[in-house]
């Protein structure tokens, strides 16, 4: 996301900026038609074998041409640098079935905290620790959301074995647990 971004944020202002965004389109295609044919890991690991890994050596070339043909410091030397400085992390969804070919799912997923930092800079002081109570927080939220959870339910559900003093098992009420129970418990 990052290394097409660098040429997006340029394609009014470079002509080969433009064309990179288009090469790298091609491969968002392959993946939408694959994601649309329901293909399993397999199918989707000798698709992009076959049609992403020809196309990616391509992108290669012309990120090699680009550094050769602008200055370091230039935007668009900068983006072309950046690329290629990435290219075996950038390239390595390639060779698998099951790797996406961006990481916007985990942009997506850091950008409330990204988007707060500095608001969390000063949140609580001393001995308050309002910065612990947050992370603490954010942590049990984002682990309900990723076993399907609404979290006050959660919450509300283990709040009396939190109360109980000789409770001891507390890896049991972590949020994947409670999910693998509960789905038992309906199963």
């Amino acid at each position: 996301v990052h290394a097409r971004r660098n040429f997006y944020d340029l394609i009014a202002m470079e002509p080969a900026a433009l064309a990179m965004v288009r090469r790298i389109a091609v491969l968002y295609g392959i993946e939408k038609r694959l994601r649309d044919a329901h293909a399993d890991q397999d199918a989707i690991r000798a698709a992009r074998q076959r049609e992403a890994k020809p196309h990616l050596a391509d992108i290669r070339a012309e990120l090699d041409r680009l550094v050769l043909a602008t200055t370091p410091k230039s935007p668009l030397g900068k983006a072309a640098n950046y690329a290629l400085t990435c290219w075996n992390a950038l390239i390595r969804y390639a060779d698998t079935g099951f790797l996406p070919l961006d990481n916007n799912l985990a942009e997506r997923s850091i950008r409330p905290v990204a988007i707060g930092r500095k608001n969390y800079l000063f949140l609580g002081s001393g001995e308050e620790g309002g910065g612990d109570w947050a992370a603490i927080a954010y942590s049990v939220i984002g682990s309900c959301a990723l076993n399907h959870l609404d979290p006050h339910r959660y919450l509300t559900e283990i709040a009396p074995h939190l109360a109980d003093w000789r409770f001891t098992d507390y890896a049991s009420l972590t949020p994947r647990a409670w999910a693998k129970r509960n789905a038992n418990a309906v199963a």
